[in-house]
């Protein structure tokens, strides 16, 4: 019995101390994200298009974007992922409350990825304990710290798209199957699942492979809960294209799928993309090589067993799910989370094991120095803003845009000058919503924001414009480089005819 007790206080201190080192290096991590949030990345195109529905609808505009390509800048935004800029309004308005002003910055819009990714971690990190997966502060603290610092990971949260949002589904999911009631487990699991289609389409043969590993790894007793999700998500999914269909919305939608997605099935192209996902995320091919080295030190003893198996099943995750992503989709570097996030788990609980099987130092060494390789990403990112503090400084086109754009001009902007000329025009419109507009519309237009490179587009009619200023920011051209903000403004010569 005093064995017994002993063992539970030491349990309970290690769990203790594992939420300690958790929510430190979050802490530690929100910190960093949030003080170089408008520094790096620069202000660029995916960004844009998906936050510019969210800030009208949170401005009291309506649910509507001047930045999409593929429908009327009138029309209620369609796209792959509208759950991104609906939770975006709702986080603005947040955000505005708190700060008392309508402020649209990047700090405003990219913080919400940071809160979601801190909620992900606790999420994961409560996964893992529970099933046992992490057992000591240490492990706790490497795991965290890899889904913070990964490379595509970060790259996702910190650029301001909408991945990050489909990895809180999952991670719920995760969390959901480790309650205790089927029936609360079950109903939980498809609720996460629920918004995965409205998350992205990506999201539902992720759904399908994530749970054929589930299936393969624990077995057919996880069948009930593969099934609850699948049923969530296929609900969704139909919702959701019915909700389309009756509001006449599919066209949008096919045109942007047609535009922006994989293309057509090409087997060669296909070969050759399943070869390359490998190289969408460098943490996770990290961590598979260290995997793979291992197994090559472990040898085939009985003793080391579970270290194998977890091992082995750790580089298959890292291969196998960006190659079948990479055939039945595309794979870049924002898919790169599928892959990375259950590759990293498996690596952590995989050291784990080694050390409770006794493994050589060399196997240890292996996989700890691939993991300290994934961990780099982050870190190097922001060795590098450091280095370029000055040249990323967006509060230069702040004051660039607030001296030559007024309340009273509806403006043509570049993406990187997207955020203080929403917020000081009238009016907004972007490159690829041009088109979708109409010729009044376009001759309502007063001034031109645009890179220093950039052409005028033929439809505003290049003829009638002067530049009237420039901003060039100093640039360290020495690699790596961040892309410097250049920008010029033009107003009218000649009134439109």
């Amino acid at each position: 019995m005093t064995d017994l007790a002993g063992e539970g206080r030491l349990l309970t201190h290690s769990r203790r101390n594992a939420w300690l080192t958790v929510l430190a290096i979050c802490a530690i991590a929100l910190a960093v994200n949030l003080a170089t949030a408008s520094r790096s990345p620069t202000i660029g195109t995916d960004e844009v298009m998906f936050v510019d529905p969210g800030v009208n609808l949170a401005a009291g505009h309506g649910f509507v974007s001047s930045a999409w390509a593929f429908q009327p800048i009138d029309q209620r935004f369609t796209a792959n992922s509208p759950v991104y800029p609906l939770l975006l309004a709702g986080w603005l308005k947040i955000v505005w409350t708190i700060s008392g002003s309508h402020s649209i910055t990047p700090l405003a819009t990219r913080s919400l990825n940071y809160v979601l990714m801190a909620a992900v971690v606790l999420m994961l990190h409560s996964t893992a304990w529970r099933r046992n997966w992490i057992r000591s502060a240490g492990m706790a603290g490497v795991l965290t710290a890899l889904l913070w610092c990964g490379y595509s990971i970060s790259f996702s949260y910190r650029s301001g798209r909408y991945d990050i949002i489909g990895l809180f589904w999952f991670a719920g999911m995760a969390l959901a199957s480790t309650l205790h009631r089927p029936t609360f487990r079950r109903v939980s699991i498809a609720l996460f699942a629920l918004p995965l289609a409205a998350t992205g389409l990506q999201c539902l043969p992720y759904a399908g492979l994530i749970g054929l590993a589930v299936l393969l790894i624990g077995g057919w007793r996880w069948l009930p809960e593969v099934i609850a999700a699948g049923i969530g998500s296929g609900f969704g999914a139909i919702a959701m294209f019915a909700d389309l269909r009756m509001h006449g919305l599919m066209e949008p939608l096919t045109k942007s799928i047609a535009e922006l997605g994989p293309g057509g099935f090409h087997l060669r192209q296909k070969l050759y993309l399943m070869v390359g996902s490998l190289y969408a995320d460098l943490s996770c091919l990290a961590i598979c090589i260290g995997a793979i080295a291992a197994l090559a030190l472990l040898g085939g003893s009985k003793a080391v067993r579970n270290s194998r198996r977890l091992l082995l099943i750790t580089a298959l995750l890292g291969v196998g799910l960006p190659a079948m992503m990479a055939l039945v989709g595309k794979y870049v570097v924002y898919y790169g989370w599928m892959g990375f996030v259950p590759t990293a788990i498996g690596a952590v609980t995989a050291a784990g094991q080694l050390k409770i099987d006794g493994a050589s130092k060399a196997c240890k060494v292996a996989v700890g120095l691939f993991i300290a390789a994934a961990l780099v990403p982050l870190p190097g990112r922001m060795v590098v803003t450091s280095l370029q503090w000055q040249q990323r400084d967006y509060a230069a086109v702040d004051r660039f845009i607030a001296a030559h754009v007024n309340p009273e001009d509806r403006a043509w902007c570049a993406f990187a000058a997207y955020y203080p000329t929403k917020r000081i025009a009238k009016f907004t419109v972007l490159q690829p919503a041009t088109d979708m507009l109409t010729a009044r519309q376009r001759d309502e237009i007063t001034v031109l924001v645009l890179g220093v490179n950039e052409a005028v587009l033929p439809s505003l009619s290049p003829e009638n414009w002067t530049e009237v200023a420039r901003l060039e920011v100093e640039a360290d051209h020495r690699p790596p480089v961040a892309l410097p903000y250049a920008l010029r403004i033009m107003r009218r010569t000649n009134p439109p005819p």
